[in-house]
């Protein structure tokens, strides 16, 4: 019986080793109030309530494409110039998320204020440290999904939030992630109640020039 009772002991940890409780999503409801591009997003939903999106499933950082940033480079500093309002900077500026590059390519023409926009079917989400001097794709959305607004909880955790088009309407989806787990949770509410008809233009792109048309 003693024996048996030190093996129970002895397994009980190892079965949580490497497994991460999915954080309680109505414990960040507050950033949907305080954020300015958070609330903005909420008020497009129908029926905006927290507690309806349920937690669905979760993802490890894809983590393909890491590679060295060197901020001092032509092609970084254009980069940083042309998509900096659209960026989404960690309280401490150590970090940054970008879902716009992959999906939005900004050029800039001489003699020109107004940018030119150039569009791609498929959405990623990268994460750059400036700290660490590196880059580094964390997950692919493809072309139904699309993240909207991304903004940081803390100077390790965000939030991401956008909807997936069926061809009709948009049904919104909330991403919770940490980096110090490098995990991506994952929820969505039940039914099409919430659901958006129209197409989202976040504020951000106010501080572009770019054509309305283009959005």
């Amino acid at each position: 019986m003693h024996f048996r009772i030190i093996l129970l002991l002895l397994f009980l940890p190892l079965r949580s080793v490497g497994q991460v409780k999915p954080p309680d999503l109505l414990q960040v409801g507050r950033q949907f109030q305080h954020n300015r591009y958070l609330r903005h997003w909420a008020a497009t939903i129908p029926g905006f309530k927290l507690d309806e999106f349920k937690y669905q499933d979760e993802a490890k950082f894809e983590e393909v494409g890491c590679g060295p940033i060197d901020a001092r480079s032509a092609d970084f500093r254009e980069y940083i110039s042309l998509y900096q309002p659209l960026l989404s900077y960690s309280a401490d500026s150590a970090r940054f998320l970008d879902f716009y590059s992959g999906e939005v390519v900004l050029k800039r023409t001489p003699g020109k204020k107004q940018l030119e926009v150039l569009r791609d079917v498929d959405q990623t989400l990268l994460l750059t440290d400036m700290k660490h001097k590196n880059s580094c794709r964390i997950a692919f959305l493809g072309s139904r999904m699309r993240i909207e607004e991304a903004e940081w909880i803390s100077d390790s955790r965000f939030i991401c939030v956008g909807t997936s088009y069926d061809g009709e309407s948009f049904h919104p989806f909330i991403y919770l992630s940490d980096i110090k787990t490098k995990q991506i949770f994952h929820y969505l509410p039940e039914g099409k109640a919430n659901d958006r008809k129209v197409k989202y233009i976040s504020p951000k792109w106010t501080k572009l020039h770019v054509p309305r048309e283009e959005l």
